[in-house]
């Protein structure tokens, strides 16, 4: 069974790195900075649900890793 689990993981391997990598370049993506108080709340909130997004790709990586 532990010799299963390691094959699916070795064949998953270049898939989870990729998600890892997905996942930095969501929180790599520059945010625009907006003149208003409103525009900044809607900035704000993209990029909570954002990282929300990678910290998701990350444990779900890490669940393989």
């Amino acid at each position: 069974e532990a010799a299963e689990r390691q094959a699916k993981i070795d064949a998953l391997r270049p898939d989870i790195e990729k998600v890892r990598a997905f996942a930095q370049a969501i929180r790599d993506v520059p945010a625009p900075k907006p003149r208003t108080a409103a525009g900044k709340a809607m900035v704000a909130d993209g990029v909570t649900a954002l990282h929300a997004v990678a910290a998701n790709l990350d444990a779900a990586a890490k669940k393989w890793a």
